[in-house]
């Protein structure tokens, strides 16, 4: 049995200098405040507008489905996750995006589909909530998902695999295009991405997402079905990549940041903030292992480490990424003059579901949300941090401890079905 606890956190912290680089920055132990939870704050924060939205995710196993939770930030420190429910079981589920029609697309993992999902359906069973299954045709996996920047093209790809395209528009089409070849410097990619010019960057990697297979590298040219300069997003036959960072730890899932305008990567226990300006060197980096810690995560089902894997930004100086380790990892950098990951940060880590894996885009294409919903902060002095949050809690688990150097305590990690409450939120759990 799951119940909602709502803690109120007093984070007391020593001033410093907001430094520029993370070489210079002083790291602690990460606060430990309850099952499941870790807070790390890394120099000053300073008070922003509050946002609001769910965060659509996957399970990639056991009980693999589309699931949400919804999220409350008061852009001082307290972040709030609630109403955890239940949305639609899938024969297979990695990746997943928003339709321009308002359903969600899951990659169905081995099965080389592509699932369409009421996101509203009165019922969770497949037979319900799956309006249409689409088959991607190829000897090859479907894991990761990304919408072409004019929401006209899904685009599927394996970890790595092959690359093939779809047809959406807002009257609820998704059919297959085709199969498109990828050529040059490497044959195979996991993500795709595009910066604000649309200039299209790619990760490859494994699901571990770090190590000499793992390389970032941009689309240098592209084949076309037709005679067109530049070539329709549908019309795209072939894509050409050029290897710009080899062996980059975190190159895994990507998205790009309006707010900072940089590319996000997610991976291994990384992730990496690319400069489109100078894309062959990494502008900033969260290493997992470093800000919080590389011990074991406690109770952990599945995967025991950090094992990132898709994420996004919201756009407003908010990153949310899902580890398969079943935690939710948030990081709040408006505080940051330069606009980087690396200082002037909170990092929130709390465990919301067993073998998580990608969430959706919060913001730009493949997203349900044309702008941030936003409220004013409240000022707060900046020697004094205030944090809270809903927190899914086991009732068998052991009480949460402070963590030490070589990691914290206690993880919420359960199979068992449940339900979860927070405030005035409430939803089946599973």
């Amino acid at each position: 049995m799951k119940k909602i606890e709502k803690l109120f956190l007093s984070l007391f912290l020593v001033l410093g200098f907001a430094l520029p680089s993370s070489a210079d920055v002083s790291i602690s132990a990460p606060y430990n405040p309850a099952t499941g939870i870790w807070i790390q704050q890394v120099g000053d924060l300073y008070p922003s507008a509050s946002t609001y939205e769910t965060v659509y995710y996957t399970r990639y196993s056991a009980q693999l489905s589309a699931k949400a939770v919804d999220y409350y930030y008061d852009g001082n420190g307290y972040l709030k996750l609630s109403n955890r429910r239940l949305l639609c079981r899938t024969a297979g589920a990695d990746g997943i995006v928003h339709l321009p029609d308002g359903d969600l697309a899951v990659a169905g993992q081995d099965n080389n589909q592509i699932y369409k999902v009421n996101k509203t359906a009165s019922d969770t069973s497949l037979d319900v909530c799956v309006t249409k299954t689409v088959n991607s045709g190829v000897k090859s996996s479907t894991f990761h998902l990304m919408m072409n920047p004019d929401n006209t093209v899904l685009w599927s790809a394996g970890i790595p695999g092959n690359l093939v395209s779809f047809a959406t528009d807002s009257t609820g089409k998704l059919e297959r295009i085709r199969q498109v070849k990828v050529y040059g410097d490497i044959d195979n990619i996991t993500t795709i991405v595009w910066d604000k010019s649309q200039q299209a960057y790619y990760t490859r990697s494994t699901n571990m997402g770090e190590g000499s297979y793992a390389q970032f590298g941009m689309i240098v040219d592209t084949t076309c079905a037709i005679n067109a300069d530049p070539c329709p997003a549908n019309q795209i036959t072939g894509l050409k990549t050029k290897t710009l960072i080899e062996g980059l730890n975190g190159a895994h899932g990507a998205s790009f940041d309006d707010y900072s305008e940089t590319i996000l990567l997610f991976g291994g226990t990384h992730i990496v903030q690319i400069d489109p300006h100078n894309p062959t060197e990494v502008a900033a980096d969260i290493d997992l292992n470093t800000y919080l810690f590389s011990t074991s995560i406690p109770g952990a089902v599945g995967w025991t480490r950090w094992l990132l894997d898709q994420g996004t930004a919201d756009h407003k100086g908010h990153i949310f990424v899902a580890s398969n380790s079943g935690h939710l990892i948030f990081v709040d950098y408006t505080s940051n003059p330069n606009k980087l990951i690396d200082n002037n940060i909170l990092i929130h880590v709390q465990w919301i579901d067993n073998y998580l894996d990608d969430v959706a885009p919060m913001a730009g294409a493949g997203s349900d949300r044309k702008t941030a919903n936003t409220d004013g902060g409240t000022i707060l002095s900046s020697n004094s941090h205030a944090s809270s949050a809903s927190v899914y809690h086991e009732s068998s688990s052991s009480a949460a401890s402070s963590s030490s150097s070589g990691g914290g305590a206690g993880s919420t990690s359960s199979a068992s079905n449940g339900s979860s409450s927070s405030g005035d939120g409430t939803g089946t759990g599973e």
